[in-house]
């Protein structure tokens, strides 16, 4: 869904006015492709990251960093616009959704790792005394 989300926010600023139905589906795809890796990130990551016992405190500490990023995002678009234009905020929107892809590859992939050289799972590293 991410490499989705890249694709439609790719587009987007490229759709000329004269295509505003276009555009409006577009902005329904973004905010549909967004759902799903917000989910995937709050609900299941910390279930595989952290334990059993502790994976409603993972879920709260990566729900914590969200809702400050969501405010931030606020703040550091109205930034663009005034320096720039909606193109330059489609594209820092752009360069959000490939980092988290690379970063929900790395941690899909993590769980494995730890298997293989026998680490302790990350809440312990996060989350105990």
């Amino acid at each position: 869904m991410l490499i989705l989300l890249i694709i439609a926010i790719w587009i987007f600023p490229q759709i000329s006015l004269e295509y505003w139905i276009l555009g409006l589906i577009l902005l329904g795809l973004i905010g549909f492709f967004t759902f799903g890796p917000h989910m995937l990130i709050v609900t299941a990551l910390p279930m595989d990251l952290g334990t059993k016992e502790k994976a409603s405190s993972a879920a709260g500490f990566i729900d914590c960093f969200g809702y400050i990023g969501a405010g931030l995002t606020g703040v550091g678009t109205g930034l663009l616009l005034d320096r720039f234009n909606w193109d330059a905020a489609f594209y820092f929107w752009l360069s959000g959704a490939v980092v988290a892809a690379i970063l929900l590859i790395i941690f899909w992939k993590l769980p494995k790792f730890q298997k293989a050289f026998k680490w302790k799972k990350v809440s312990a590293f996060l989350f105990e005394k």
